[in-house]
């Protein structure tokens, strides 16, 4: 532990991170979250979900609400400017202004050391809470720009290109860590008011406990937060979107521990009264957090649900229904998809949910290994574009130039071409079919900051899970004929015995669903047919393979 400890405090002093790997950086965020709207949109949502229903559980969500309001209010009135209070050439006192620029608004920028603010100004009962920030790192920073800009010197173009792509993201981010510390310190202050004036130790605590809040309920932004194998040029790269979901998890592993109270009774400080507050404000945040999570992303988002579904998925045979499908049918959209579908229209529940949060399985479905479409799932911006530029290729070799073009576009730049393509011919297929049959005004305006419509969502959802059970049924009727005309061939009754019983198992055990497609079956005519078909297989065999005519007539050109 103390090795690994020195290793990431070495990282944060100095940051050695290859000059090729922060450009990868730069080069996947601006072609995936750069200058999208609806990414720096989502970002509060994480408010929503996770710091005001965890401080509601001991504040109240009235006076959580309420905080959170003077700390937006703090936030409008504080300036884009930081004042600099320091001693001349001339050996004076002197104040300058620093012009940070007007989307620079910081509550950091607020000039609480001035003579004037004495303890009957309005902005003394944040003194501390503003020093104690800037030092900390509260203010001005967000996981966004550490991301983009730890490690070595990324050169002016590198920098500017990410505080272009980056803004919208590092502001929203920014906005929500400030508010969230100032609405925890102003709710500590509350509380400890109730026992009688505050002191300069009250002021002190209340900031190192909002300080301790905001960097576990919204993740750290010190670059020593990332893991020791995330510190190298390549685990750099993968890493880039990954610090939100490990710190979701640290989150969410934090608050299952203190609901279960072990540390808390065993701590010798605390009286049996306090315990017992503690473990049920613990049990009532973490209540809390859930019931949020299934609300505004419905069943389908909520923590953990990703595992179960793994767990059912790998002990179902593959004709039966998936968890994801069996709980889709029995609950319905409304409670998996959640309240934030239904009330915005958007498909934004998979956005938001915080199920899967380091794997999710991609929404169109290809027909490779299973390892390639991990690593694609797992490999970061860069290699997930890089897949997308061979689909644009193909798209090119098919004439779907337009398709193509849009596929190696920033994704900023890919919802304004799919805006003006709904718009235009609706949501089709790369054939040309309709894939949903409607699209009003509000679906295509939402497409163009990112958001699809919810329906359009819900038809891919659909064409996903339909595929991936009817293609399991396809692959297991085809592998018992084939091991039906191998014993065949081979002569070997007991397993010709043994693949027909297997065979009227299949047949028996076939979902309602499948039963209305006769292709599902294996009847006597189609194991006469594949018979049929293998042995002209068979008889093409050369070499090893089948052959066509035109191979043959390849082949008779060589010698041999």
């Amino acid at each position: 532990i103390a090795e690994k400890l020195d290793k990431m405090a070495e990282f944060a002093q100095s940051p050695n991170v290859p000059r090729l790997s922060q450009q990868f950086n730069t080069f996947g965020f601006a072609m995936t979250m750069g200058l999208n709207v609806s990414s720096a949109i989502i970002t509060f949502f994480d408010v929503l979900i996770s710091a005001m229903p965890v401080m509601s559980a001991e504040y109240g969500m009235r006076n959580t609400s309420a905080a959170y309001g003077k700390a937006m209010k703090l936030f409008g009135q504080s300036p884009s400017f930081y004042t600099i209070r320091d001693i001349g050439p001339d050996g004076e006192p002197r104040v300058r202004e620093v012009q940070l620029g007007k989307i620079n608004k910081s509550i950091g920028n607020l000039d609480v050391n001035a003579p004037e603010v004495d303890e009957n100004h309005p902005l003394y009962r944040y003194k501390t809470a503003v020093n104690m920030g800037m030092e900390r790192g509260v203010f001005n920073q967000s996981i966004t720009g550490e991301m983009l800009e730890a490690g070595s010197s990324p050169g002016k173009v590198v920098e500017a290109i990410n505080s272009i792509t980056g803004g919208m993201f590092h502001h929203s981010e920014r906005l929500n860590r400030e508010s969230t510390y100032i609405a925890k310190y102003e709710l500590e202050l509350e509380k400890r008011e109730k026992s009688g004036p505050l002191t300069e130790q009250d002021y002190v605590e209340a900031a190192e406990a909002a300080i301790d809040f905001v960097n576990t309920a919204l993740g750290s932004t010190a670059a020593a937060g990332r893991p020791i194998w995330a510190q190298n040029g390549v685990g750099n790269v993968l890493f880039l979107f990954k610090r939100f979901a490990v710190s979701k998890y640290y989150f969410m592993y934090s608050l299952a521990r203190e609901a279960i109270g072990a540390e808390i009774d065993a701590n010798p400080n605390l009286t049996p009264e306090q315990k017992v507050e503690m473990k049920r404000i613990a049990r009532k945040a973490l209540f809390n957090f859930l019931f949020t999570t299934g609300v505004v992303t419905g069943v389908g988002g909520m923590p953990m649900m990703g595992f179960f579904g793994l767990l059912y998925d790998m002990f179902r045979d593959e004709e039966d229904e998936q968890f994801e499908e069996m709980m889709r049918s029995n609950l319905g959209e409304f409670y998996y998809g959640g309240l934030a579908n239904e009330i915005l229209g958007v498909d934004i529940a998979d956005r938001i949910s915080l199920n899967s949060l380091l794997y999710r399985e991609p929404i169109v479905g290809k027909d490779q290994p299973a390892l390639y479409t991990l690593f694609e799932q797992l490999g970061g911006p860069v290699v997930g574009y890089y897949l997308g530029a061979e689909r644009a290729l193909n798209d090119f070799d098919q004439g779907q130039y337009r398709r193509g073009i849009e596929q190696l576009m920033p994704v900023s730049v890919r919802n304004v071409m799919k805006t003006e393509r709904y718009a235009r011919e609706g949501a089709l297929t790369r054939r040309g079919d309709p894939i949903v049959d409607d699209l009003s005004p509000y679906n295509i305006g939402t497409q163009l900051i990112g958001f699809a419509p919810q329906h359009l969502g819900l038809a891919m959802d659909i064409n996903r899970i339909s595929r991936k059970r009817d293609q399991a049924l396809k692959d297991k009727k085809t592998r018992l004929l084939r091991r039906l005309n191998m014993a065949r061939r081979e002569g070997n009754m007991q397993e010709y015995t043994q693949v027909l019983k297997d065979i009227r198992d299949y047949n028996a055990s076939l979902p309602p669903e499948a039963r209305v497609d006769a292709s599902k079956a294996i009847t006597t005519k189609g194991i006469k047919q594949s018979a049929a078909a293998f042995q002209r297989r068979t008889q093409q065999t050369q070499r090893g393979i089948t052959y066509t005519p035109m191979m043959e007539a390849i082949a008779e050109g060589f010698d041999g």
